[in-house]
């Protein structure tokens, strides 16, 4: 020791500036030399790779430094790596522990420098010689015993390329799926994807790293950034800080993954840790697939046609679908006595009974019976003709007291069935009531109460059933009845309510049924106090992890499970590992990269495995449950131009539907929960449920089982109600009538949009699921948690998207064939027209200009005089809603190709939206810019529309960066800074008003004053800057020439625009410059219209709200006329056109807030006539 400490002091001595290349040399292999005998000389080697650290640093890069990269790079890493993976072998303890995690350090701090360094990375560090030594060198972190420190050789040069990392998912690599090193691994690959550089990863700050102290607890320190959810603007402006080197390597590095299988092999890798440690899960996979296999076959248009034929055919046989008592059965039997034996079966087929043998359709069964043992499988009655063959059964099952009502169809097994537990009690009689509905609802009650029930089943089939057997069975090993049916009936065509059968009871059945009819009706609409109301209970959902059963709605987040054996919450690295897949599908740098994750996330297996592995992390915990269903609605969305999905994807719907339902249940409870962060995450996780479901309730019309519309309607309808059940009904619609809490990162107008979108288009697909939903609005309306306005916002909303199904209904019979030959792009006037289907993907109302004119409805007095905006797979529309013939035979105005879409405008109000469309011009052998601007009824149809035309503008063939720019109304911004200059955030409020002249006006409240601000369109301009110029990405040349003609046109409105402004003089200000240079030359702008007036104020100034002196709102024409009267200044009234209910509730709310004699005004809405009422 005393010798190395003297050369060692002679070493450090020397200017490394003048020392040779053979003394470098010398110095490496005395670190191989010292490392062999480690530990003992672990001081000695720290030192000396100490020194090599600072030759790898020097930035001159001059003397030893020079002869380190250019003759002995590869020597000096793989002794440096040797070093580090013999001193992570050695055991030591005390004194020795602490000396041995400072060289390990050493070690990983000369790695990472060594990265930075051209001629030591280059091609040493991507040498399979390298890999091989960085995965033992994890391999033996990864068995090291607890305590140890973090070697995080992931964050080296060499470990930032995919092909890298993926051996360490590989069987052979036996990396312990809870340890710190696989949850690295995983957050390093998510790096990569996300595009993170090197030098980001080589900073303490970033990564945790420091190479001056032993760094313990790494891991946990990286783990923070996976517990939050993940923020869209914050992925986007890392990206921005990305050179053009770094962009290219990511998306190298994600066509790398994509290549790898990467998706695939990582969640096998997870889950490994959970394969055979809980079978019940593996049974639930398989259960789920199957039961999602049959539902996908009965509901096929064949099946459903056999349906409808079954209730025709009994109604034909006179049975009446009425819920009245004194219906006929079908058949009725009384005073049965089995002993149990064999043959004492009866068969209602044979004499004396002969009952009729086909039948089908709605059922109910009443019937009374008493137990006197409970044999196996013991049948009360079994009506098929086969062991099965559509078979309907009631019996206890095995030898329990459990009762089972089963209806099989046909001989394949196929069946629905509900079972009471422990509702059978040797010796007593008791009666019950089985009944199969139209809409799918099986049901078992007792006494007036529920016991039972399935939803999505099946009717009965309409076939001869050989055999109506009572106290005996088709099935050959099932033991007969014992006991006595007091009596039995059976109504086909009919799904009774207890209600209705009360006159075919018995009399001891009907004495808790004797109170009047009234009363009870008053009982249960007595409003009840919050005393009276029973309390929820609370949700006891555990998760299934193999160690800990933590209540779900509990968040866990300790990045050790079990400290002592540094066991890690698998939560973090799930989390991780979603983080891989969110890059890949929102911000893929390639589109064939984005497919490729698509098609495995479609998988059904995959996405099996996947869901109990989010259930075995607790679905709070890292936001795990919240980021999977956001990944899989980013997966499962339609892309704009696709028809036609593939009809098996309702598997995958189903099963996530058996996830999100659980879920639902869940996210309710810890919504209410008092623990901030608790609620917090529950609210994130319904915002994230509402939004896959509205994805798959939007995808799932494009499932094709039947050309006929009809029966397409139907199968999208019944697969709907499956999808949707009431408990997520309740959550979406929490999303609507309850603001987020603080922290959530949620946006209340985002999410609320969601699920009004998802909600009323339950309501037009699904007339059954729209009676649940009134039903919650209603009693938060009841409750004073919502205003009426939010369920006339609604049925409003509904009405809409009834306008686009409308219009698909007359595309799909022959419509789309005519508008597809009178439409031609300008752009691309011979590429061929899109084929197959043409769906409906968004409609909404409002009014339109063209080129800044006014487009006039045909009826000005129509109840709806405003235009259907109509965004289709195929095009863009505009219906005239008033004109005659509506909407078997629409009047379309306007119709546009996507193609010759140019540029998208956002406007200042929410609800404006401009859009570029290149035309033909006389005068110029180039197209040219028009400008179409709708004024929508609703807030959010402007985002909602301009995010669907920009994903449509991508050109066949064409990449997502080839869709059109979007821009910011700075105009109109600016104009509307010149009427509230006091305030530095704008106006509290704006909305656009009609006057009763279909002069179109802008009500604007700002901190004191309300402006009616009238808009002149004709001087209107688009912004100068071409914000987002197009980049071609592939070499197809049709998207090439599509790019050239929309760029073309934007150039030769700013050249024309150019010219104006050289004419227009210095003297004139920015603005003025800015509209004179940017006139489009097909007439926006006019000879002698100075650019610029789009808002002028009549009166001049604003007028003060505190002046308001009465409001009234009355419909007409569709419309709400709002009358504002004031006292002073001279202002006599306001008298406008409000667009939408929701526009009037916004005024009345934004007034109340002014003035507190107007908090409690609530005047109400009293419709002029039936039109206006309806």
């Amino acid at each position: 020791s005393v010798l190395s400490s003297a050369v060692l002091r002679c070493i450090a001595a020397v200017d490394f500036t003048e020392m040779s290349s053979d003394e470098v040399h010398h110095l490496i292999k005395m670190i191989q030399i010292a490392a062999s005998r480690l530990p003992e000389t672990t001081v000695l080697v720290e030192k000396l790779v100490d020194q090599m650290v600072k030759f790898g640093s020097d930035p001159a890069g001059s003397g030893a430094s020079s002869s380190l990269r250019l003759e002995h790079g590869n020597e000096v890493v793989m002794t440096i790596s040797e070093a580090l993976l013999l001193n992570l072998t050695v055991s030591v303890t005390g004194a020795k522990l602490a000396a041995k995690a400072v060289l390990t350090n050493k070690c990983v701090a000369f790695l990472l420098a060594a990265g930075k360094v051209p001629e030591l990375r280059k091609p040493i560090m991507l040498s399979a010689e390298y890999r091989s030594k960085l995965e033992q060198i994890l391999k033996a972190e990864d068995e090291s015993r607890p305590g140890e420190i973090d070697v995080p050789l992931e964050l080296t040069w060499g470990a930032r390329f995919i092909e890298a990392l993926m051996p360490f998912f590989s069987s052979h690599a036996r990396f312990r799926v809870r340890g710190k090193v696989a949850f690295r691994i995983v957050k390093r690959v998510a790096d990569i994807l996300a595009g993170r550089s090197y030098a980001a990863d080589c900073e303490g700050p970033t990564n945790g790293f420091d190479s001056d102290s032993p760094n313990r607890g790494l891991a946990l320190r990286l783990s923070k950034e996976e517990r939050e959810m993940w923020d869209d603007d914050e992925l986007k402006s890392s990206l921005g800080y990305l050179d053009d080197n770094e962009k290219e390597e990511r998306a190298d590095q994600q066509v790398m993954f994509a290549q790898a299988n990467g998706v695939t092999r990582i969640f096998q890798f997870l889950t490994s840790a959970f394969h055979g440690k809980d079978p019940t899960e593996k049974l639930r996979e398989v259960n789920s697939l199957q039961e999602a296999e049959q539902f996908l076959e009965a509901s096929k248009p064949d099946f459903q046609q056999e349906q409808q034929n079954n209730l025709e055919a009994s109604r034909d046989g006179g049975v009446a679908n009425s819920h009245t008592s004194g219906i006929k059965p079908f058949l009725e039997v009384d005073n049965l006595v089995f002993s149990g034996h064999s043959h004492e079966g009866v068969d209602l087929v044979d004499p004396p009974y002969s009952f009729p043998s086909e039948f089908g359709g709605e059922l109910s069964i009443l019937f009374s019976a008493r137990w006197d043992a409970l044999q196996n499988w013991s049948t009360v009655l079994d009506f098929g003709s086969g062991a099965p063959q559509n078979n309907i059964l009631i019996a206890n099952v095995g030898r329990t007291g459990n009762l089972i009502f089963q209806v099989y169809i046909g001989s394949k097994r196929l069946s629905k069935k509900v079972i009471v537990p422990d509702c059978i009690c040797i010796g007593e009689t008791n009666t019950y009531l089985c009944t199969v509905s139209k809409s799918g609802l099986m049901q078992v009650l007792c006494g007036g109460h529920v016991l039972g029930e399935k939803y999505d089943c099946w009717l009965p089939s309409t076939c001869v059933r050989e055999h109506l057997y009572i106290g005996k069975s088709n099935f050959p090993a099932v033991d007969p009845f014992r006991g006595e049916i007091s009596f039995l009936k059976v109504w086909v065509g009919a799904a009774l309510q207890w209600q209705d059968i009360l006159g075919d009871l018995p009399e001891q059945d009907t004495e808790s049924h004797d109170a009047s009819t009234t009363s009870i009706i008053k009982t249960l609409l007595r409003p009840q106090t919050d005393e009276e109301r029973p309390a929820r209970e609370p949700l006891l959902l555990k998760t299934q992890a193999a160690t800990h059963t933590r209540c779900m709605v509990e968040v866990f987040e300790e990045f050790f499970e079990d400290a002592m054996l540094e066991k890690v919450n698998i939560a973090f690295t799930v989390a991780a590992a979603l983080r891989c897949l969110f890059v890949l599908l929102r911000m893929p740098a390639h589109g064939g990269v984005r497919a490729d994750i698509v098609e495995a996330l479609k998988e059904e297996r995959f996405v099996c495995e996947v869901v109990t592995l989010t259930r075995a992390c607790g679905a709070l915990n890292c936001n795990v449950a919240a980021k999977f269903l956001r990944v899989m609605g980013l997966a499962l969305e339609l892309a704009p131009t696709q028809t036609e999905e593939d009809v098996r994807r309702f598997i995958v719907y189903d099963v996530l539907r058996a996830y999100y339902v659980e879920l639902a249940k869940m996210a309710q409870t810890a919504d209410a929960s008092p623990d901030p962060l608790v609620s917090r995450r529950g609210r994130i996780l319904a915002a994230e449920i509402t939004r896959l479901v509205g994805v798959i309730c939007r995808t799932l019309p494009f499932c094709i089982v039947s050309e006929d519309r009809f029966l397409q309607a139907e199968f999208t309808e019944r697969c709907m109600e499956r999808l949707v059940p009431h408990a997520v009904v309740e959550v979406t619609s929490m999303m609507i009538l309850t603001q987020p809490g603080e922290g959530s990162g949620l946006v209340y107008e985002e999410i609320s949009a969601v699920a009004r979108s998802l909600l009323t288009g339950l309501m037009d697909h699904c007339p059954e699921l729209k009676y649940g939903i009134l039903e919650v609005f209603g009693t938060a309306v009841a409750n004073g948690r919502a205003s009426a306005f939010t369920m006339t916002s609604l049925l409003e909303q509904s009405r809409q998207l009834t306008e686009g199904g409308e219009f698909e209904r007359f595309l799909c019979t022959g419509g789309s064939n005519g508008l597809s030959a009178e439409r031609k792009s300008v752009i691309a006037p011979t590429l061929e027209q899109p084929s197959g289907i043409e769906r409906v993907l968004g409609c909404a109302q409002g009014l339109v200009f063209l080129a800044g004119k006014r487009v006039p409805v045909e009826n000005r007095r129509h109840m709806t005089p405003f235009f259907s905006c109509i965004v289709t797979t195929k095009a863009f529309y505009i219906l005239d809603l008033t004109a005659s013939g509506h909407p078997e035979n629409p009047r379309v105005v306007q119709q546009k190709d996507f193609l010759d879409m140019t540029r998208l405008i956002k406007g200042s109000t929410g609800q404006d939206l401009h859009i570029g469309w290149a035309c033909r011009d006389r005068w110029t052998p180039n197209p040219v810019e028009e400008f179409m601007t709708i004024i929508f009824r609703r807030d959010d149809a402007a985002s909602d529309i301009l995010g669907k035309l920009q994903r449509l503008s991508i050109p066949p063939q064409g990449s997502m960066g080839q869709m059109v720019p979007v821009q910011k109304d700075k105009i109109m911004d600016e104009a509307l800074a010149e009427f509230d200059k006091a305030s530095e955030v704008g106006p509290e409020f704006m909305a656009y008003v009609d006057s009763k002249f279909d002069e179109l006006r802008i009500f604007m409240f700002t901190s004191s004053e309300l402006f009616v601000l009238d808009t002149d369109f004709s001087n209107w301009i688009p912004p100068f800057e071409n914000d987002g110029v197009l980049e071609l990405q592939d070499t197809n040349a049709d998207p090439a020439t599509i790019t050239a003609g929309r760029e073309a046109a934007v150039e030769v409105h700013q050249a024309e625009g150019a010219e104006d402004a050289e004419a227009a003089g210095p003297s004139a200000s920015r603005i003025t410059k800015q509209k004179a240079a940017m006139r489009v030359r097909t007439g926006m702008i006019h000879e002698g219209v100075t650019p610029g007036k789009v808002l002028t104020c009549p009166e001049g100034r604003g007028i003060p709200v505190a002046t308001l002196n009465d409001m009234s709102f009355h419909a007409e024409q569709g419309r709400i006329h709002m009358n504002l009267i004031f006292t002073e200044g001279g202002y006599n009234n306001i008298s406008v056109f409000l667009l939408s209910e929701q526009m009037k509730e916004e005024v009345r709310r934004r007034i109340a807030s002014k003035e507190e004699d107007w908090e409690n005004y609530d005047e109400p809405y009293v419709p002029r006539n039936d039109d206006d009422a309806k």
